[in-house]
């Protein structure tokens, strides 16, 4: 978004907002799309709380579209200063604001538009109390809106803002704006966020459930009637709500003829005052006249979202599982953190076992290998005769001593001294007992 002078004859000029598509944005054909779509609708529409359309055309590749200039706040700003002063606005102000958008938007929805994107950032207020809608970038004809509400895979619009059905990708009409309207009404009441959450996964959750709380539970002193119309707005089901922006329109009124007061710009701008000083109109025009390099750098920028919204990875699944819920028609499955923790030991537990088993088994087969295997048979000595034959019946047969495992560190490299060990005896070798056998049983055969 920049600030333009359009210039005349006779040095005339006009300041302009003049909105135009960035060049790294120009080469997507949907988004250009859409931006031709606002430049369309919007030139339909001619009411004195909707931004005006001056001009559109194109420059070179780039598309623009020169609008009204509004000096003012939008109504972000007024709730984030009314909490900064601890000051709320006064009901009368907020009945005002509401009441001017009630009218916009039931002039754009006798037109055939359906917004989609009522915000606090779409709701400008000048310093001198005038309401304006602005930005029907995302708006479409209440008819194909009824059709398609948004591409396969995607969700266009903030999502605390939006109504149940839209959060599930529903047929959406005129009364899901008017839900959007009393999330703002609210906020701008109770000085809080209704469907705010640490995710965007858990506020897309909150907005499909729709479990809000009354406004005398958050604010007591809030009148009665004022309450009942906005949350006649906010009901779930859009049977339940009113069925034209006019009806909101009508019981905001009544309350406040009730109460005493009526409609008033002129209260409306002394509250401005109140909250951003009597000379903000004078600041801002000369900052737009001399703007320092910070000040130009604000002015191309749309104005955010309070608060803004948490940049998601494009890894995390908080980015992917609101669009597939939204195919679903479901709400988004809750996994807290903490359930993971019980499954994840047991998993990492399983599997520490299992490899511990596997090298133990192979640990105690390379054992039992080394151990059963056969030593070589020690030479014998030429100095010890052979044993005859009669010795060798008399002596019993031996057996091999039993293995021990001795550890590493108790061999010796030599005898200590004082220690005298025998010398090695050498073993007799087995006389060939299975030889004379099976001699004595071949001669038996041969006999006849």
């Amino acid at each position: 978004m920049f600030l333009a002078r359009r210039p005349g004859p006779d040095g005339f000029e006009k300041r302009v907002a003049l909105k135009r598509i960035l060049p790294h944005l120009a080469k997507q054909r949907d988004f250009v799309a859409m931006f031709l779509d606002e430049a369309k609708l919007a030139a339909r529409l001619a009411h004195p709380h909707i931004v005006q359309i001056y001009d559109f055309g194109r420059d070179g590749d780039a598309y623009y579209l020169a609008m009204e200039y509004v000096c003012g706040e939008d109504l972000s700003a007024l709730w984030r200063r009314a909490n900064e002063l601890h000051a709320p606005l006064p009901f009368a102000d907020v009945a005002t604001i509401l009441v001017s958008a009630c009218e916009a938007l039931h002039h754009a929805h006798e037109q055939g538009v359906v917004h989609r994107d009522v915000t606090p950032a779409n709701l400008l207020v000048s310093y001198d109390g005038t309401v304006k809608l602005a930005d029907f970038g995302i708006a479409k004809s209440q008819a194909a809106a009824s059709r398609a509400q948004t591409t396969v895979g995607t969700l266009k619009g903030k999502v605390p803002y939006m109504s149940p059905e839209q959060a599930r990708a529903r047929r959406v009409d005129r009364r899901s704006d008017l839900f959007s309207l009393g999330v703002v009404a609210w906020e701008l009441l109770t000085g809080k966020r209704l469907f705010q959450r640490r995710s965007e996964l858990d506020t897309l959750r909150a907005v499909q459930m729709s479990d809000v709380p009354s406004l005398a539970s958050v604010r007591p002193d809030v009148p009665p009637a004022l309450a009942a119309a906005i949350e006649t707005a906010l009901e779930p089901r859009a049977e339940d709500r009113w069925d034209t922006a006019a009806d909101l329109a009508h019981a905001l009124l009544a309350w406040l003829s009730a109460a005493g007061e009526t409609p008033s710009k002129t209260r409306l701008a002394t509250t401005m005052a109140r909250l951003f000083g009597g000379d903000a109109a004078e600041r801002r025009l000369a900052a737009v006249t001399t703007p320092s390099d910070a000040t130009a750098a604000n002015l191309m920028l749309p104005p955010p979202d309070v608060p803004s919204e948490p940049r998601l990875s494009p890894l995390n699944p908080e980015r992917w599982i609101p669009q597939i819920a939204m195919h679903l028609h479901l709400p988004p499955p809750r996994l807290p953190p903490w359930r993971l923790v019980g499954p994840l030991l047991a998993l990492l537990l399983s599997a520490g076992g299992l490899l511990f088993g596997l090298h133990s088994q192979r640990a105690n087969r390379a054992l039992s290998a080394g151990l059963l295997a056969t030593p070589a048979a020690p030479a014998a000595s030429p100095t010890v005769a052979t044993p005859t034959a009669a010795t060798a019946t008399a002596q019993p047969p031996l057996t091999a001593p039993a293995l021990k495992l001795v550890p590493r560190a108790l061999h010796l490299a030599q005898d200590p001294p004082g220690l005298a060990l025998p010398p090695p005896v050498a073993l007799p070798a087995r006389p060939a007992q299975k030889s004379a056998t099976r001699a004595r049983h071949h001669d038996r055969q041969r006999r006849p």
